[in-house]
């Protein structure tokens, strides 16, 4: 809600959200070679998340030499998941372990915003946050039937409190009057958290330590050719702390959440809009990015590095493994999108759009392991469509949306199966959705 209070606008935005799921992954394999019947290996993972947030923000009028917005927020949370595991393993018999996370977490932060125009084409703009997370976490596990020869069954409890500040700066120039130049530094945050289902969790093991970056972007925004063409770009590098990162550690046969020391991301954006003749306009936008560990110690094994150089049944080697200048996993180095749109008037009350869009990235990991051989996608692209009917002012529509119309099947994550679920070399993928054709209909009140 939004109160008018003369010199200034307090504003007020409330929250609720919940959810209840279960995801299944049934991961039965084919019979190899000799006969010999293979391990069946299935889990389940119910959860249940539930979360009230309150902001207030008092912000001063636009238009005046000062602009100011100071403000609250708070939040609590509540999470919990389940963890069934269900092994049927050749020559070692039938198991099922379990294990139960609970998070209890309350945040909280004051900020403030201000831009002051130091002339009319030059702005200064500034922000403060100060932010303050408590989270208590709880696991425990245990054999629903077993023993589990492979996995300890443990428990592990912990509370986490932390306050950061995030500050940022913004220089803003009109060079022309459609022309602006712009360069930001500023720096985030993010909290630490608890590694909330893998089975020989410890209290030693069970929590990761906070993410912290530093940004620098420099940058234009222009409108040119008589507002025909709308043109953006910008370049940044931004350099992490304590990165979170999950990865696969084959010795406790699970991904563990922990931090990578340094890592750093640098890139290039450009974004290009044309509006080529009345409701009709074609748009571009594409990015090149180059991020890479700067220092990740006792990093897991990578598929590509020899024994020698990385042994991951060696506790010992692992530790002195350190992935300096490898690449992250789940990022292309390209990426773009090229969009058409067209409106169509059918008459002065109804009006027919129609958007095309190709998107498309290079190659990138889909493992944590980087594997070339079964942990890699290849570059694609992809064709959406969607025809909207609607008045002219949107108040109501209804539309045909289709995506992936070629239907590209592509990957978003891998996983390579291990002893001993199984003994010849399997891996599982993570497919995104084929073609899909649906109706959507919305209506604003």
């Amino acid at each position: 809600g939004t109160l008018d209070l003369g010199p200034a606008t307090l504003v007020s935005v409330s929250g609720f959200s919940t959810f209840k799921s279960k995801h299944t992954n049934d991961f039965d394999q084919t019979i190899p070679t000799g006969g010999v019947t293979p391990p069946t290996v299935f889990n389940n993972y119910p959860e249940r998340f539930q979360q009230w947030s309150q902001e207030l923000r008092l912000q001063s009028p636009t238009g005046q030499a000062l602009e100011w917005i100071v403000g609250g927020y708070y939040d609590n949370q509540q999470y919990m998941v389940d963890q069934y595991n269900f092994y049927s393993i050749a020559g070692f018999g039938n198991f099922i372990p379990y294990s139960h996370f609970k998070q209890q977490s309350e945040s909280w932060s004051v900020f403030g915003q201000a831009t002051y125009h130091v002339t009319d084409s030059f702005r200064v703009l500034g922000s403060l946050r100060y932010s303050h997370t408590k989270k208590r976490g709880d696991f425990s596990s245990k054999e629903l039937l077993g023993p589990f020869p492979f996995r300890p069954i443990t428990s592990a409890h912990a509370n986490i409190s932390e306050g950061n500040v995030d500050p940022s700066i913004t220089l803003q120039y009109d060079v022309a009057p459609a022309i602006m130049v712009y360069a930001t530094y500023g720096q985030g945050s993010k909290s630490g958290g608890f590694v909330s289902n893998t089975y020989g969790t410890t209290n030693a093991t069970f929590t990761f330590e906070p993410e912290k970056s530093e940004n620098y972007e420099a940058g234009f925004k222009s409108t040119l050719a008589n507002g025909t063409v709308v043109l953006n770009g910008a370049v940044y590098k931004t350099k992490f702390d304590d990165l979170q990162v999950s990865t696969y550690n084959p010795n406790v046969q699970s991904y563990i959440v922990g931090n990578a020391a340094k890592a750093s991301s640098k890139g290039v954006e450009l974004s290009l809009t044309w509006y080529a003749m009345p409701n009709f306009d074609i748009s571009a936008n594409g990015a090149y990015q180059d991020v890479k560990y700067d220092d990740y110690p006792g990093a897991q094994c990578l598929a590509t590095q020899p024994i020698t150089e990385c042994n991951p049944a060696s506790p010992a080697s692992v530790a002195a493994n350190n992935l300096k200048g490898r690449p992250l996993p789940n990022i292309s180095k390209w990426s773009g999108t090229l969009r058409a749109h067209y409106v169509a008037p059918i008459n002065d009350d109804l009006q027919l759009a129609t958007t095309v869009a190709v998107s498309g990235r290079s190659k990138f990991f889909n493992s944590d392991d980087e594997s070339p051989e079964y942990g890699q996608q290849k570059g694609y692209a992809k064709v959406d469509a969607r025809i909207e009917l609607s008045p002219p002012d949107s108040r109501w529509h209804v539309a045909l949306v289709g995506t992936n119309l070629t239907n590209k099947l592509t990957t978003s994550g891998s996983f390579r199966l291990p002893v001993p679920v199984t003994t010849v070399t399997r891996a599982l993928y993570w497919v995104e959705p084929p073609r899909n054709i649906s109706v959507e209909a919305g209506l604003k009140f």
